[in-house]
């Protein structure tokens, strides 16, 4: 979280991309392409023993011309940085299947960072289920984007940052209009000090649902973070 913008990942990375979970991962890279690829329980947390009759198999590949990318997107390095990604996943859960891939573009020069990313799911229950109205529900969809931009004012110390990113959600057969589907636009503002050692960090987001009635779920946060 140290080297990360905002104080969460875009709202579609966290409502599309699995979260961590127990498995087994090999990776390499040669000169400018690199490579993921795991097996992982796929129940969204850290469950002792597989906890449904699926696991979750998930590739990743990365291409960086000009030298691989630092951690994060905060950190500077020495010249022009350009990642192109592509990331694919199946995972075959006790309620149903889910394959999702995204892609995904960086860019950093000197103090500027920019990071774009499509991601697109769908998930096919196993059973057929019937919502409460009898209609019964089919695949679903879910498709989002983000693109985020920071740049340092004041070198390795002051950086202010701005995103724009969206989420729908489309159901076969039975369209459901609700608080997922919307567009949020944030700003964000850190300072470091002691060498970065100390992270301040205000952030505000706004968000805006695609359909009414409008939620009023914007927030403001202010964090303090430290390291040693």
């Amino acid at each position: 979280s140290e080297y990360q913008m905002f104080l969460q990942r875009p709202y579609a990375v966290r409502e599309i991309a699995p979260d961590r979970s127990l498995g087994f991962q090999v990776s390499g890279s040669m000169r400018w392409f690199s490579y993921y690829a795991g097996v992982f329980n796929g129940g969204g947390d850290f469950y002792q023993g597989d906890n449904n009759d699926g696991m979750l198999y998930s590739v990743r590949v990365e291409a960086h011309p000009f030298g691989p990318m630092p951690a994060g997107e905060v950190t500077q390095p020495d010249g022009i940085r350009l990642q192109v990604a592509g990331s694919y996943y199946f995972n075959q859960d006790a309620a149903g299947d889910r394959h999702a891939v995204s892609a995904e573009l960086g860019f950093i020069w000197t103090r500027l960072s920019i990071r774009g990313e499509f991601l697109w799911s769908t998930f096919s229950p196993s059973g057929n289920p019937v919502t409460s109205e009898g209609v019964e529900y089919g695949n679903t969809e879910r498709m989002g984007w983000y693109a985020e931009a920071g740049v340092f004012i004041i070198n390795e110390h002051l950086q202010v940052a701005v995103r724009y990113g969206a989420q729908r959600i489309m159901e076969s057969e039975f369209e459901v209009e609700d608080l997922y589907d919307l567009w949020t636009i944030s700003g964000a503002i850190n300072a470091f000090v002691l060498q970065g050692r100390i992270k301040l960090s205000l952030a505000y987001e706004h968000r805006h649902e695609w359909f009414d009635p409008q939620v009023d779920n914007d927030y403001l946060a202010i964090q303090v973070q430290g390291r040693i």
